[in-house]
């Protein structure tokens, strides 16, 4: 069976910022389907064209 793994954030944060801890979370994620005899594909927001501002609808006045 194969799973997609969404790591749910853009933020790229580096030192001395903590490090980006979801993508060590989705990676341990993949490692255990793989382990288990499975496929998993991380969907990785940042290898994206994410262009032009984001803005939450709540954020909108």
């Amino acid at each position: 069976m194969n799973f997609l793994v969404f790591l749910g954030s853009v933020r790229d944060s580096k030192p001395p910022r903590p490090a980006r801890l979801g993508l060590r979370v989705s990676r341990a994620c993949m490692a255990g389907l793989e382990a288990a005899g499975h496929g998993a594909e991380l969907i990785d927001p940042l290898e994206f064209d994410l262009s032009g501002p984001f803005m939450p609808h709540f954020a909108h006045a």
